[in-house]
């Protein structure tokens, strides 16, 4: 079973490529409604994008397998592929967002989305949560991650 979510919603460039960018399961949907209860005041969570097809995530996979091999052209075809796949879901797997079990969020305070430190859907070390950065980042992820 899935569920739209009801929250804030938006959408960029490759999000609209799937057919319904707001569907998760069920109980992903419950969660974040839960996760919204426990915000503190004037914060909200904004959904990017829950479930996506498979040819979305294989594109997804490419144009950044296609960026980190510019950024990084020493890598050899084995590195690249292992480090792509840190950040993006490999194809031939069963992609969490291919099945509603994934979304991809943002955390926005009085309706403006907060500094996380790094851009929304870019690959690197700035994506993990205890990468280096400012004290405002750290705090709207620590908000974000409860």
């Amino acid at each position: 079973m899935t569920s739209t979510w009801q929250g804030h919603k938006s959408s960029s460039c490759l999000q609209q490529l799937s057919d319904n960018p707001f569907c998760a399961r069920a109980e992903v949907a419950h969660r974040l409604a839960r996760a919204q209860e426990c915000l503190p005041e004037g914060y909200r969570i904004q959904v990017k994008e829950g479930w996506r097809p498979t040819w979305v995530q294989q594109q997804l996979w490419d144009q950044c397998l296609d960026r980190l091999r510019e950024s990084r052209p020493g890598l050899g075809p084995e590195e690249s592929w292992r480090e792509n796949a840190r950040f993006v879901a490999p194809p031939g797997t069963a992609p969490p967002h291919s099945t509603g079990g994934a979304v991809d969020v943002v955390l926005l305070r009085d309706g403006h989305p907060v500094g996380m430190g790094w851009g929304f859907n870019q690959p690197g070390a700035g994506s993990r949560t205890a990468a280096p950065m400012t004290r405002d980042a750290r705090l709207h992820r620590d908000v974000l991650v409860g």
